[in-house]
């Protein structure tokens, strides 16, 4: 979550390491470091050195006093010194300045002749280092060599203060950026990662809510992405086995408590259907939705719409009023407009919902969901809009969503008595 602070990344990454256990990942360290290279035997006749890389910066230790150090930059021009000394720390100048060292020659004079120690920042050389040559990566999608990319080049890693610097802390960070789809890294899915852990969270206590009250509810999932499904069925070894798909309403809240629990960020996909989402919802209540019951969607979501289903129609249904739909305030104007495609859509399904007696609630979890657009959708469907930004810390974060969810579902209307015929 980008707006979050550093402490609250730095906690969650640290969760996440913590839940992946046992992981290997050779001699790298859980807090990131440099890669330190070395060459030589460290006899006076075969000096050593030991080069830190740290991007535009090296360090270098040697057993015997140097001759000359000459770095190499990413640019293709070099620089040189003539220490005398056995070690110094080294970074370019001018045109150099803050451009990426990619290799050292260390030169030593011994005896009259010159011997030279060449030591370059190589994906081969750093795998080397930390033990990962010859590990195989541990997950379907994604390698060693993609990680250190990640870690040399990525942006956000560079603004962090952690560019070239390796270990767990990183190679989570990689995972999650990078490769957190389930069929790239599925361990992920039992992992307390955020803002996705709140939400999955707050439907595992709808499931206690739900049992605990006793009144006879059901309950049903549909999950969206870049394209949006019942979730009724779960079928994979080492997991227990559900299959509702015959009633994916249903009391069994076991079942829905597992169809949710091995569940994470961008399972299926990375996108955000979630028109796509409404409109599985409301077919479920179609098809599945006792008579007499009061149905309710409660639409939850981390992030923003932005796909839709092929061919559909984005426009507003006829006699759409923005003033009449989206005046919170009661002044007579509308507090909510759109232009958005993406958005109208989401608008389009929601109202179709709202025609068929059908409740939206909507939570907006974390800071980059779409706060507006949940709370507009709320708005027009008489339901309860809440937003948990996790603003401090994640385990305030946490406690937040828990009791908005309470609260959302507390607010879910009653079973209308029927007269029988």
């Amino acid at each position: 979550n980008s707006n979050l602070s550093d402490a609250e990344i730095t906690e969650n990454l640290q969760m996440v390491w913590d839940d992946l256990q046992p992981l290997n990942i050779g001699s790298m360290a859980y807090t990131p470091q440099y890669v330190t290279l070395s060459s030589g035997s460290g006899t006076a006749a075969s000096p050593k050195a030991n080069v830190t890389f740290r991007y535009a910066t090296v360090d270098v230790s040697c057993t015997s006093t140097m001759d000359q150090v000459k770095l190499t930059f990413s640019n293709g021009y070099t620089q040189t010194w003539s220490p005398t000394t056995s070690g110094g720390t080294y970074t370019g100048s001018s045109g150099n300045a803050g451009k990426d060292v990619t290799q050292v020659d260390v030169r030593f004079l011994v005896s009259g002749l010159y011997i030279t120690r060449t030591l370059t920042d190589t994906n081969t050389n750093i795998k080397s280092a930390f033990g990962l040559g010859s590990l195989a990566y541990p997950y379907p999608a994604g390698s060693w060599s993609a990680f250190l990319d990640y870690v040399g080049t990525d942006t956000g890693i560079r603004d962090a203060g952690y560019r070239e610097m390796y270990g767990g802390m990183t190679f989570v960070s990689y995972v999650l950026c990078k490769r957190s789809g389930h069929w790239e890294t599925p361990d992920l899915c039992e992992t307390r990662h955020y803002p996705f852990h709140s939400v999955k969270e707050g439907q595992l206590l709808l499931c206690d809510f739900l049992e605990g009250l006793g009144f006879g509810d059901e309950l049903g999932t549909v999950s969206y992405d870049t394209y949006h499904r019942s979730e009724h069925t779960l079928d994979v070894e080492g997991y227990p086995f559900v299959n509702i798909s015959s009633d994916p309403i249903s009391d069994d809240f076991e079942a829905c408590r597992n169809l949710v629990q091995y569940k994470q960020a961008a399972h299926y996909a990375y996108a955000t259907n979630i028109g796509g989402g409404l409109k599985d919802a409301i077919a479920m209540l179609d098809n599945h939705c006792r008579v007499g019951a009061r149905p309710a969607i409660v639409l939850m979501t981390d992030g923003n719409t932005n796909t839709i289903d092929a061919g559909e129609d984005t426009s507003l249904p006829a006699g759409w009023s923005w003033d009449e739909l989206f005046d919170y305030d009661g002044d007579g104007s509308s507090n909510y407009y759109t232009d958005s495609t993406q958005k109208r859509y989401v608008l389009r399904l929601a109202q179709q919902a709202i025609d068929k007696g059908y409740t939206v609630h909507t939570m907006a979890i974390g800071q980059d969901a779409d706060t507006a657009l949940m709370e507009a959708i709320a708005h027009m469907g008489g339901g309860e809009y809440l937003h948990v930004a996790g603003g401090t810390t994640i385990s305030e974060m946490q406690a937040d969503v828990e009791a908005a969810y309470y609260k959302i579902a507390a607010l879910v209307p009653p079973a209308q008595l029927l007269q029988e015929e």
